[in-house]
């Protein structure tokens, strides 16, 4: 009879952690290819992509109130996430 062993992570980390990987494999698979579409993007990548600060964005994201991949203390967007900034997840920065 085995015992399970108590987890170090929430299961909500495990999934997000599942997610993070699975795109940076299909990242790898695609340069392998020879198509180097880039599928994560940090603050400042993405902050031109959408034409705002990069600190207003690392601040929404901290804040949680717009959608980005977390994996230890390194945040990241997909493709995905900067659309649904782009459509109107959040506020537009104020001035």
């Amino acid at each position: 009879m085995s015992e399970s062993k108590p987890s170090l992570f929430g299961e909500a980390f495990r999934e997000e952690l599942k997610e993070v990987f699975r795109e940076v494999i299909r990242e790898d698979a695609a340069i392998q290819n020879g198509r180097a579409e880039k599928l994560l993007f940090d603050s400042k990548e993405a902050a031109a992509q959408l034409g705002v600060t990069h600190t207003w964005l690392e601040t929404k994201a901290r804040e949680g109130k717009i959608p980005c991949r977390r994996l230890g203390h390194y945040v990241r967007y997909s493709r995905e996430d900067i659309e649904q900034i782009a459509k109107g997840v959040v506020d537009p920065p104020e001035g």
